[in-house]
């Protein structure tokens, strides 16, 4: 005779169903709401590697870096990047040729500068005298240089997560 297994399986989805219900409740953790996340990054999507590399080597120095990647789907794209930009400490703004013709990066840095948060981040040949009138104001870092860059985010006030 073979056992009975359905009360074991109606009992596992009982289970599944209670979690999922609880989960749907509290809903997913929205990266916006988290105050550990004071620094900004913003980056032509040609420059995604380059960012993904800046947040890696900020990461190994304490800093925790929110970027459009974090974003909660099904919400309007720019609602959340001004949000996360008028609510960062820091704005690293990555600066390349390509930075310089995307029309949403120059917007996303002219925010974070009217919100005195911009620390333009130079990336390979790039220099300060590169950099629209508006930014070249402002003293920028280049991307190797994270050690400095780093200092500059905690001068701003920015502290690590806790563990």
């Amino acid at each position: 005779m073979v056992p009975d297994q359905s009360n074991s399986v109606s009992k596992d989805f009982g289970k599944q169903l209670r979690e999922a219900l609880r989960a749907a409740r509290t809903g997913p953790v929205d990266p916006l709401e988290d105050n550990a996340r004071a620094v900004w990054l913003i980056y032509a999507r040609q420059d995604e590697a380059k960012a993904e590399a800046m947040i890696s080597a900020l990461a190994e120095c304490g800093i925790d870096v929110m970027w459009d990647r974090l974003l909660l789907p099904g919400r309007h794209y720019d609602d959340q990047i001004e949000r996360g930009i008028r609510n960062s400490i820091v704005v690293l703004g990555l600066f390349s040729d390509a930075a310089i013709a995307s029309t949403f990066m120059r917007d996303e840095a002219l925010l974070a500068v009217e919100c005195e948060k911009l620390i333009p981040v130079l990336l390979d040949d790039f220099e300060a005298a590169d950099l629209p009138m508006r930014f070249r104001r402002l003293h920028s870092c280049h991307a190797d240089r994270i050690d400095e860059l780093a200092t500059a985010i905690r001068a701003r006030g920015h502290v690590a997560p806790a563990s």
